[in-house]
């Protein structure tokens, strides 16, 4: 099993933090959507809103998240850079919902695969 955490830094659910167990398959969806394994307020604060990225896990790297945009209207940021294709994170990347969204912190924990 792998262990990520997503803590927010800010909006609706500063210093809170999702703890997801997962296994080397599992996708996170992130969003506002109530479908959502993470959630997130929308930056335009519409409950109802799209799905906004998703966390895809590497396969054969047991421990590596790719993070894709799902075509969200305010569009999904690491680092304060734009993702446009797929983007490699690292533990301590920031990922932000919009442009003034929430932002993120993304950690993995637990054994190597």
């Amino acid at each position: 099993m792998i262990r990520v955490v997503l803590r927010h830094l800010n909006g609706a659910r500063a210093a809170q933090a999702d703890v997801l167990d997962l296994d080397a398959q599992t996708e996170v969806v992130i969003g506002p959507a109530g479908a959502a394994t993470a959630r997130v307020a929308s930056p335009r604060e519409d409950p109802g809103g799209r799905w906004q990225a998703r966390l895809i896990p590497v396969e054969g790297h047991g421990r590596r998240f790719v993070l894709v945009d799902l075509e969200s209207a305010e569009g999904v940021f690491v680092n304060h850079k734009r993702v446009v294709d797929a983007v490699l994170l690292r533990p301590g990347d920031i990922i932000q919902m919009g442009e003034q969204g929430a932002e993120i912190e993304f950690k993995i924990e637990g054994p190597l695969l």
